[in-house]
């Protein structure tokens, strides 16, 4: 569903601006993780934009992430609440084994 108004579009464009962003310098940086920034940032732009949302439909996978994720509103919030915990700990914990394998490289050079 696009957004109606001018502030809510130039909202959205401006987050996945800053999305691409991260995930770029995730893709270089070990300590960020780039791709999920990227998802979101895909996301996002097939959520504003429904070119977007077809173009990414035509990929089998990503079109049933995108089914499934049309289906997390209609999740009571005590559920989105846990799966944005357990997402949010994956994150984390993909961040501190990142650290801990760059850590890890410098020391053994």
């Amino acid at each position: 569903m696009p957004a109606k108004s001018i502030v809510g579009q130039i909202i959205g464009i401006s987050m996945i601006i800053l999305f691409i962003l991260i995930g770029l310098i995730g893709l270089v940086l070990p300590l960020i993780p780039g791709i999920i920034f990227l998802i979101l940032a895909a996301y996002l732009a097939a959520k504003m934009f429904p070119g977007v949302d077809s173009c990414l439909r035509r990929n089998a996978t990503i079109d049933v992430y995108l089914t499934k994720s049309n289906q997390f509103s209609r999740l009571s919030n005590a559920d989105k609440i846990k799966i944005c915990l357990l997402s949010s700990c994956q994150i984390l914990f993909q961040s501190i084994r990142c650290t801990v394998e760059f850590v890890k490289k410098q020391f053994s050079k």
